[in-house]
């Protein structure tokens, strides 16, 4: 039997994409607003899961534009690369483009690319033995207003300066989770 002290919850591959892990690859290039490339990633990027039929009408959207009647044979599945096709055809740019595509979806991209930096962090942490119940200096934790687990803003930690105002300043752990005494005060910056 072995003891357990750190066990890492990792988002999962649907979140990048279950068969086409590009999801965080467009979040990346949309944070770094490089909308042509996102557009790019979305409609020609391939995997070894795609299916041969699908690298092919990928490679025919390199160049959509020389290719118009290309719209009708994308499959019902490939929505959204569908829509980034007519957008280009009619002249909009990869802003217009991406624009298509819902919101929520957009988002989801710009989320992906998070939880790819947090899976990929979170690794670092473990692999070092870095605490994940102990703040450090420089740690963004939460401040905590008293013992009911209220959380206020996120700030830096710092050993030498705690702030009077607040009890304390910590990590969550999973025990704090799964009480259900937890409330996080959302705050817009």
């Amino acid at each position: 039997m072995y003891d357990i002290n750190n066990l890492g919850n990792y988002y999962g591959l649907q979140r990048f994409g279950s068969e086409r892990l590009v999801t965080h690859l467009v979040g990346k290039a949309i944070l770094e607003r490089k909308f042509d490339k996102a557009t790019e990633i979305l409609m020609t990027c391939t995997t070894k899961y795609d299916s041969k039929f699908s690298r092919e009408i990928r490679e025919k959207l390199r160049d959509i534009k020389s290719n118009p009647n290309l719209l009708h044979e994308i499959p019902p599945g490939m929505d959204i690369e569908k829509n980034l096709a007519q957008a280009i055809l009619r002249g909009k740019d990869s802003i217009s483009a991406l624009r298509t595509i819902p919101i929520n979806i957009r988002r989801l991209f710009v989320q992906a690319f998070q939880a790819y930096l947090f899976n990929k962090t979170l690794s670092i942490a473990i692999r070092d033995d870095f605490s994940l119940n102990v703040p450090e200096e420089n740690d963004l934790c939460f401040d905590v207003y008293d013992d009911s687990l209220i959380f206020g803003k996120i700030r830096k930690y710092e050993k030498e300066k705690p702030i009077v105002e607040y009890i304390d300043c910590r990590l969550l752990d999973y025990q704090d989770i799964l009480s259900n005494l937890v409330k996080i005060d959302l705050i817009r910056y």
